[in-house]
């Protein structure tokens, strides 16, 4: 006998969990003995817990349909974009859809399938469990092999049902991997949230050509440790496993090279690769994403309007419902309506004669809502221009009579210096009618502003 192979199925009915234990002996060797152990579970739901997993699935696929309302609803919105303004969908707003679209689909396919699955899994473990307990061991009526293919027949049944729990565990794993990097993702909806996205949107490039810069240098080395170190020792052996290696230097491990020091050959390799990689390399990448986060927090700290998380939370949830109950327009109309009156301060009576509000009762809330957010006070004009600090603002009309008499231009108006942050025209994505509502009359005098810009 070169081979022995023991299978042993336990079941613990305290926790419904099915054991196949099998222990493979692999005798071919005349000096030693291998021997492998791999232990397998399945696990039945029934009663409370049964329930409880129903419940809990049935949450899932409530949190999927609600994905689908919100896919559904950006769906609309470009579309709607697209027909009234020309504005294309970006690449990035295609690709998160088309990934919700796929986690959907993923998701509702796990659920429809394991749901059957633990629902029948008490009675399918206990047939099976019945059948192997009911095998008699001792009748000398019963041939053994009748006896081994009742034993190995419940045996496979027991593996296949394991086997297909496992594909669908590892099917669910990729699900709540793409779950998880879409929950990251979802954090730009505030800014104080996408610190980490924006940080690594903003050394995106940086990350992609240290990558490249890390891969060659690791390689170099890689190759360099397996031509001197590989007849000697395991861990240089071949170039993989000299990468994973240094890997592991390159965090501190030096499991595969304790000895490192006692030769002067590999000290030197190893100190060298310290030196390159942890002092040097890694210091690159902490400082790029080191000024990444700067300028994130930059971005961040010269956004007016922004608020701490839950404050602007609240104020969402407060402003939606007083926007139904007062009636009051939609804010993508309101904002280029707004865009096109083209004026530094808006009053009551400016966006009274728009014409979206159906009552002044429902513009006096609208003003009493907007009102005390400190970002939307009203501009202070003074005999200089926009501006809050007069001696600066002098300085700025001096130059900019200067130079507008250089070029034989006339000097910006107030209204012009409120419009200074005013959409790119030449933007494909600027919407058509702040588009038209910006450009220059023909023979009209260019103002210094618009030939600066």
């Amino acid at each position: 006998t070169q081979t022995v192979k023991i299978i042993l199925v336990f079941f613990s009915p305290l926790y419904g969990i099915t054991t196949v234990m099998s222990i493979d002996a692999d005798m071919a060797t005349a000096t030693s003995v291998q021997v492998g152990v791999t232990v397998q579970h399945y696990a039945i739901l029934e009663g409370p817990n049964l329930i409880s997993y129903i419940i809990v699935q049935s949450l899932v696929l409530v949190f999927t349909i609600l994905i689908i309302v919100d896919v559904a609803w950006r769906l609309r919105a470009l579309f709607a974009a697209y027909r009234e303004d020309r504005v294309t969908p970006s690449l990035s707003s295609t690709v998160l859809m088309l990934i919700d679209v796929t986690t959907v689909a993923m998701t509702i396919v796990v659920v429809c399938v394991r749901i059957p699955n633990k629902i029948s899994s008490a009675e399918q473990v206990s047939s099976i469990l019945g059948s192997l307990n009911s095998i008699e061991w001792s009748s000398s009526t019963i041939t053994v092999d009748s006896k081994k293919e009742r034993f190995f027949t419940s045996v496979q049944r027991l593996l296949a049902l394991i086997e297909d729990e496992s594909t669908v565990d590892a099917f669910l794993n990729v699900v709540l991997v793409i779950l998880l990097i879409r929950c990251i993702q979802c954090t730009n909806l505030h800014p104080r949230l996408a610190l980490l996205t924006g940080t690594v949107s903003k050394a995106m490039d940086d990350f992609w050509h240290a990558t490249l810069l890390i891969v060659m240098i690791m390689g170099s080395f890689a190759g360099i440790g397996s031509w001197r170190f590989g007849s000697e020792m395991e861990a240089f052996a071949t170039w993989e496993s000299t990468m994973q290696t240094q890997f592991f230097m390159m965090l501190g491990d030096f499991g595969g090279v304790e000895d490192w020091a006692e030769e002067a050959d590999l000290a030197a390799f190893v100190v060298l690769y310290v030196i390159v990689m942890f002092l040097l390399v890694l210091n690159f990448l902490l400082a790029i994403v080191v000024e990444a986060y700067l300028q994130v927090r930059r971005k961040i700290d010269l956004a007016q309007f922004e608020q701490e998380f839950f404050t602007d939370m609240i104020c969402v949830l407060r402003y939606n419902v007083l926007r139904f109950r007062y009636g009051w327009p939609e804010r993508r109309i309101l904002g280029l309506l707004i865009d096109d009156l083209k004026m530094l301060n808006i009053g009551f009576l400016d966006l009274w004669n728009t014409g979206l509000f159906k009552n002044q009762k429902s513009l006096q809330h609208f003003f009493e809502y907007f009102g005390r957010f400190d970002f939307l006070e009203p501009h202070k004009i003074t005999k200089y221009g926009v501006g809050e600090k007069e001696d600066e603002m002098k300085t700025v009309v001096e130059i900019e009579k200067r130079v507008a008499k250089l070029l034989g231009m006339r000097v910006p108006t107030v209204r012009e210096q409120a419009l200074m942050d005013r959409p790119d025209l030449s933007d494909p994505d600027t919407p058509i009618s702040i588009q038209r509502s910006m450009t220059v009359k023909p023979g009209a005098r260019p103002s210094l502003w618009d030939v600066t810009r």
